[in-house]
């Protein structure tokens, strides 16, 4: 099936241009598949940049700033289309949606098994200089768009939505790192091999620690449910987790084909974090060293078995993600001695009496720059400037070693909380593990015929 999907690009447009519209990527019997649209191929990034110049100038506001534009694909599985009906098909999207008031570059490349047409628009329209919108309203009006399209064309040529990714989960995936979105992907699949109905599946995942929204406020039952970890600020589309399986309808057919419960957490991946538990875990004591160890070590077992603690905090989930500010914090708290919260505080403290004297010495010094410049004396000046940046850059480290105490200072109570949290949840665990043991001593059912009430 064919598939769309947009973001905001962190790429410089010359280079995304220079890539999209590559001469080896889009040559289809000897012609270009490119095509632009309120611009021209003769130095397109540049005409993106004026544009932003132009309104900037006509505006006063600096267009410039922010995303500089957006990049999109229309790709289909291969066999599904020839090349210049990708083209044309995204061409078309692209005119119809955007073409009014953006400058557009449309791609068709090539040299891949499954044809994909991309499309690059600049963030500021050179109509009215406004910048592009694109949330989920324009999202869903973009697929509905490439819906009507295709559809005078056989059912293969159909699109399917796709979820954009952000930049920073685009990142994370593709440098092998864990994001929310597949922790809850993970966890919603341990739910539903654990459930026979769809009431038990909800239960489940409000036991696991996630809020669930089924209904609107008026009651009326919502056509995609959504979920967040609870605590979290944001919220998940059941439907947003994946492609594919994980809408209602889907998830109610893979709990439908469940004639027993499967355990939630399998005795192998158990085993193995006992294991790793004996190996690996550091020997608990006092100060910032040993809180750190310890976290950073549960931390480990959550990023190698996502779903191995329940209900842990949100700010223990965003600590998973980036752990890399952990390992920093720990290896400068090692590094100048700060074994306790009070010699943090005093380095901190002190550290914040250099940069108030440093700032005080940096006016007079500037001033005696502008001096020299106003003298003419260029050689005095430079030297005086290079001086400046110099005391410029033990600033910024003094100011960053200040943030890294801040963040120090602010993570123990809450680190220490997260880790009664989670000793607490794997009591829990080790608890109904027991219980499962006994009933299913006793257990004599057949399966999920006993199971009443099914949804």
């Amino acid at each position: 099936m064919a598939s769309i999907i947009m973001h905001p690009s962190e790429r410089a447009v010359n280079v995304l241009i220079s890539y999209v519209a590559g001469k080896k990527k889009t040559d289809y019997g000897g012609r270009e598949l490119v095509t632009y649209i309120n611009c021209t191929g003769t130095d397109t990034a540049a005409q993106f940049v004026e544009t932003k110049r132009m309104w900037t100038a006509i505006t006063g506001i600096n267009k410039g700033k922010g995303r500089s534009c957006y990049h999109g694909f229309m790709s289909f599985a291969p066999g599904e289309v020839d090349p210049e009906t990708a083209h044309r098909l995204t061409v078309k999207l692209a005119k119809t949606l955007w073409g009014a008031r953006f400058e557009i570059v449309v791609a068709t490349h090539t040299d891949t098994d499954y044809v994909h047409s991309h499309f690059v628009i600049n963030s500021v329209s050179i109509k009215d200089g406004r910048k592009m919108k694109y949330a989920s309203r324009q999202l869903f009006e973009m697929i509905e768009e490439a819906n009507s399209i295709t559809a005078g064309i056989s059912s293969p040529y159909r699109l399917k939505a796709v979820k954009k990714m952000s930049y920073a989960e685009h990142a994370a995936t593709k440098n092998g790192k864990l994001t929310l979105r597949e922790i809850v992907k993970r966890d919603v699949d341990r739910a539903v091999a654990a459930s026979v109905t769809e009431k038990e599946f909800l239960e489940t995942l409000r036991g696991m620690g996630y809020d669930i929204l089924t209904r609107e406020k008026d009651g009326k039952p919502l056509t995609k449910p959504i979920l967040r970890p609870k605590g979290w600020r944001g919220w998940f589309g059941f439907h947003t987790l994946a492609p594919e399986g994980y809408s209602m309808p889907e998830l109610r057919e893979r709990i439908s084909r469940n004639y027993h419960r499967s355990e939630m957490y399998a005795e192998e991946e158990l085993e193995e974090i006992r294991k790793y538990r004996e190996k690996k875990e550091p020997a608990r004591g006092e100060g910032i060293r040993a809180l750190y160890l310890r976290y950073l070590f549960e931390l480990g077992i959550l990023e190698k078995w996502p779903s191995a603690v329940r209900s842990i905090p949100p700010g223990m989930i965003t600590d998973m993600i980036k752990h890399e500010l952990l390992r920093a914090e720990l290896k400068f708290a090692e590094d100048k001695g700060l074994d306790v919260k009070e010699k943090v505080e005093g380095y901190r403290n002190e550290r914040t009496q250099i940069i108030g004297k440093l700032r005080e010495e940096q006016k007079i010094l500037k001033a005696r720059k502008n001096r020299l410049l106003a003298a003419g004396d260029v050689p005095a000046y430079a030297e005086m400037s290079a001086v400046l940046a110099k005391r410029r850059k033990r600033l910024q480290m003094f100011n960053e070693e200040i943030r890294l105490c801040n963040r120090i200072l602010g993570r123990g109570d809450g680190m220490e909380r997260s880790l009664e949290q989670i000793d607490k949840v794997r009591t829990d665990i080790l608890r109904k593990e027991e219980r499962t043991d006994e009933r299913e001593l006793g257990s004599g059912g057949p399966g999920r015929e006993d199971d009443a009430g099914r949804n």
